[in-house]
């Protein structure tokens, strides 16, 4: 089971000595789509609070609850390499379905986030086309996603 894997990580991360979090930290990043050294280190207290983002959003999915205008209880930690390439800054929020969905970066393959990412633009492009009650941007919106997303993002090759 996906959230109770991913919430028990968060635990387990938790409460881990310090050397032995950076280890697991160091493993993922080595592993997912953002990984480049940096001088802004990637931290378990930022890991955890992706993950504890992710879960929320999986949960919500799991339950069929409803996505439209929902936010996580908590802004993740701004980690300034993944943040500043898509403008978002320390002081805006990031408790969005969008803001997790960048997240999803830190934790999946190059070619898994490349997957998750063009399947977005696809069904977005495809919702926009036959969408007839609402706008999508005002869709887009409601998840955090930039007006236009769809459009204006190129699909990663």
């Amino acid at each position: 089971n996906f959230s109770t894997s991913t919430s028990t990580s968060a635990m387990l991360i938790s409460s881990l000595t310090s050397s032995v979090r950076f280890f697991v930290v160091f493993i993922f990043l080595l592993q997912s789509a953002i990984f480049s050294p940096s001088s802004h280190p990637f931290t378990s207290e930022i890991m955890i609070s992706f993950l504890e983002n992710i879960v929320e959003v999986r949960n919500i999915c799991a339950h069929n609850n409803r996505l439209y205008n929902f936010k996580c209880r908590e802004n993740t930690k701004h980690y300034v390499p993944l943040h500043s390439a898509y403008s978002i800054t320390n002081r805006q929020p990031r408790s969005s379905i969008y803001n997790t969905f960048i997240t999803m970066q830190c934790f999946l393959t190059k070619t898994e986030f490349k997957t998750l990412h063009n399947s977005l633009i696809n069904r977005f492009r495809s919702l926009d086309n036959n969408l007839t009650t609402i706008s999508i941007d005002k869709l887009l919106k409601s998840l955090g996603f930039p007006d236009d997303w769809h459009i204006i993002t190129p699909k990663i090759v």
